[in-house]
């Protein structure tokens, strides 16, 4: 027995919900404000990091 149109159509809105989803993550990912912020926020902690290393030593 086959699988019945209300499965499919569940189905095909659980899939049309995903992709949405994911194209929603990959849109935020490519924005350039957003690619600014998450580069300055990879120097904040690079700079800490560094200052730790700096201050143990010194």
């Amino acid at each position: 027995m086959g699988t019945s149109s209300d499965q499919l159509r569940a189905d095909i809105e659980a899939t049309r919900a995903q992709l949405t989803h994911d194209l929603g993550r990959l849109a935020d990912r490519v924005q350039p404000a957003q690619v600014m912020r998450r580069r300055k926020q990879r120097l904040r902690i690079a700079a800490a990091k560094m200052r730790q290393r700096v201050s143990r030593r010194g």
